[in-house]
């Protein structure tokens, strides 16, 4: 496929008519120039589309605006992959800022893969700091460390928020039925898990390239909110478990957080325990299942509770 630009960037927005200008100034001092940047807002009710009216008018790049009634990050990635006319997706929330090397960075590791070897790669990723100047998470082992979601995360413990592009067209590849759309939060990490078990590897970098606003704002993921959220939490979870890696084993506690929602999300949608259990491809996973069941009951009946 022919791409009419090498990077989108992409800006999903709710609400975020006060903070958007972080992004337009920081995508203006870019050193790369072969992007453009799409603005998908979820339904704003502010100030948003006269706001980016005011970008578009003084911008030395292309800027496209697409509206759409409220439908959550996850459903906005998928969109904004269908209406990308760049062969590499990068998300840059609505608050944030890049960096003027971060485009050229991002690319050019890009191409320091082999040629031969690109199409087992879904993208490149690396460092957040936060508004402080202040590391976000882990660092990756080496730089560059070629992984995926599921090893990077579960096998080397790698922790915190990260900043990269996907190739567009994976991303494209994706579907989902009906019964994602408005049924509470679903996790991006759905896409990211699936990559992996797609075989797709992401080089990641240790280069820091984005700066994230963090605020102390209510998880969309607390106890109160997890009954609202249950379907794509059951979603994420039998995916991670359906998909069991031996390298599990090393990080115990991610791996039993993972069965004890899996099982109190499926209880929360009336899956019967059995069902829940024998569903499962790997014995060891039925044990875990077993053995943390009185967890797991204990947290359900917290989360009934609020």
């Amino acid at each position: 496929m022919m791409w009419k630009y090498k990077i989108t960037v992409f800006t999903p927005s709710y609400n975020r008519a006060r903070t958007l200008f972080r992004v337009f100034n920081s995508l203006q001092c870019q050193t790369f120039d072969d992007f453009e940047w799409l603005i998908i807002d979820d339904g704003s009710s502010d100030d948003t589309k006269n706001v980016v009216e005011g970008f578009i008018s003084s911008s030395t790049f292309t800027i496209r605006y697409y509206f759409q009634e409220n439908t959550h990050k996850f459903h906005t990635i998928l969109k904004a992959a269908a209406l990308a006319n760049g062969e590499l997706l990068y998300t840059l929330d609505s608050d944030d800022e890049i960096f003027p090397s971060t485009l050229n960075i991002l690319y050019n590791t890009w191409l320091s893969i082999p040629e031969n070897s690109r199409s087992k790669f879904s993208g490149v990723t690396g460092l957040c700091v936060d508004q402080n100047n202040k590391l976000v998470g882990m660092k990756f082992p080496s730089s560059p460390f070629d992984s995926d979601t599921l090893e990077s995360t579960v096998k080397y413990g790698i922790k915190g928020e990260k900043s990269g592009f996907q190739r567009t067209e994976l991303i494209r590849a994706f579907s989902f039925g009906d019964e994602f759309k408005n049924n509470g939060y679903i996790p991006e990490g759905i896409l990211w898990v699936g990559l992996a078990i797609k075989g797709y590897k992401t080089r990641y970098i240790n280069d820091i390239l984005r700066k994230y606003y963090v605020d102390d704002g209510e998880s969309i993921m607390t106890t109160a909110k997890f009954k609202d959220n249950a379907f794509g939490t059951f979603q994420y979870t039998s995916l991670f478990l359906q998909n069991f890696k031996a390298y599990y084993l090393k990080n115990i506690r991610l791996f039993l957080g993972q069965a004890r929602n899996y099982l109190v999300s499926g209880w929360i949608l009336n899956y019967r325990t059995k069902s829940l259990i024998f569903s499962q491809n790997y014995l060891i996973v039925r044990i875990i299942l077993i053995l943390i069941m009185p967890l797991a009951i204990f947290f359900h009946f917290n989360v009934k509770l609020k």
